[in-house]
């Protein structure tokens, strides 16, 4: 060990401070959160062809077209275009995604479909922390209906 003014610095330390810092190629593109169990999940149900290519090719634009907070300003309409698939088949890929629990349905009809922060998150950590704060209670919430 080296002794410096401010105590003791080790030659690694030195050495690595003079090592001048290579920019990383993908710096300013923006990331998303993936949990690996949906895709365990995606490659289960592409297996047992409970699932098909176009709802894999649905969810993946989706999760592609995503902004920050998980909204998805695509309507099916869009997402056919997009995709060069017919309406009524976004629409069957949708309802699949929605009962597995990997989009969430818009909670009106201006509203826009969100992922599942649970399976995938592109935003903030903090924003992520409040989205899963958030779902856990409306989990515990009971029914309207129950008294």
């Amino acid at each position: 060990m080296a002794k410096g003014v401010r105590g003791s610095v080790s030659v690694t330390q030195v050495f690595v401070e003079r090592i001048p810092k290579r920019r990383h190629p993908y710096t300013r593109k923006t990331y998303m959160l993936v949990a690996q169990e949906m895709w365990d999940e995606l490659a289960l149900r592409l297996a047992d062809h409970s699932i098909g290519l176009q709802t894999m090719r649905v969810y993946v634009e989706m999760a592609r077209a995503c902004d920050f907070e998980n909204r998805v300003e695509l309507g099916q309409k869009d997402l056919s275009a997009r995709l060069n698939m017919d309406r009524s088949d976004v629409s069957k890929a949708l309802k699949i995604l929605i009962d597995l629990g990997f989009v969430e349905r818009p909670r009106s009809v201006r509203a826009p479909y969100r992922m599942n922060a649970e399976v995938v998150w592109k935003g903030s950590r903090e924003a992520l922390q409040e989205a899963l704060l958030r779902k856990r209670n409306e989990r515990e919430r009971p029914p309207a209906w129950v008294a």
